[in-house]
C-alpha cells in the first residue's frame, strides 16, 4: 500500500513532469517562432540588399549615360527654343544670297516625350542657292526630314534666272512639359 509520502511524491512527480512538458512545448513554440522571425528577417535583408544594389546599379547607370542624353538632347529643338530655331533656317540661305523665309508652322501632338513641329519653308534666288537651301535642310544637325519639295523658275532677269523652292519639314521637339 502506498503511503502517504509515496503519494504525495508521486503527484509532485507527476506535476513536476506537466510543468516540464509545459516549458517544452512553450520552448518550442518560442523557438519556431524565433527561427520564423529570423528568417523573415533575413528575407527582409536579402531583399533590401537586392533592392539597394538595383539602385546603386541605376544610379550608376544614370551617371554613364548622362553626356549621351545631353547629346541626344542637342538633336531634338527644346520647347522653350522654337524661335531660335526659326532664326536658324531663315539664316540658312544667307551664305548662297537666297531669301528664306518661313510660311507654315505647327505644332502635332506626339505620343512619347516630344512632339513634331511641322513647318513650310520658302526660298527665293539663283537655282544653286535654292538647292543649297534644301541641301542644309536635309543635313539639319535635329531629328527631321523634308516630305515635300517644290523647285519652280519664277522669272528670267538678265540672262539669269530667279528660282523658288517650297520645302515642308518636320523636326523633332521636346514637349513642354
Amino acid at each position: 500500500m502506498p503511503t502517504h509520502r509515496t503519494t504525495i511524491v508521486f503527484v509532485g512527480a507527476l506535476i513536476f513532469m506537466c510543468v516540464l512538458g509545459a516549458l517544452y512545448v512553450v520552448f518550442v513554440y518560442i523557438l519556431h517562432n524565433s527561427q520564423e522571425g529570423l528568417s523573415n528577417m533575413q528575407n527582409d535583408i536579402a531583399v533590401a540588399q537586392g533592392e539597394r544594389h538595383a539602385l546603386s546599379s541605376l544610379a550608376r547607370a544614370r551617371t554613364t549615360i548622362e553626356s549621351e542624353r545631353a547629346e541626344l538632347r542637342q538633336y531634338i529643338v527644346g520647347y522653350d527654343d522654337i524661335t531660335g530655331f526659326l532664326a536658324l533656317i531663315e539664316n540658312l540661305g544667307w551664305p548662297h544670297n537666297a531669301n528664306v523665309s518661313t510660311a507654315a508652322l505647327t505644332v502635332v501632338e506626339g505620343d512619347g516625350l516630344t512632339d513634331e513641329l511641322r513647318l513650310s519653308v520658302k526660298a527665293s534666288g539663283s537655282y544653286d542657292a535654292v538647292f543649297s537651301v534644301l541641301s542644309l535642310l536635309e543635313t539639319l544637325p535635329y531629328k527631321s526630314y523634308v516630305s515635300n519639295v517644290v523647285i519652280e523658275r519664277k522669272e528670267i532677269v538678265d540672262q539669269s534666272s530667279k528660282w523658288e523652292g517650297t520645302f515642308s519639314i518636320t523636326v523633332a521637339k521636346h514637349k513642354e512639359l
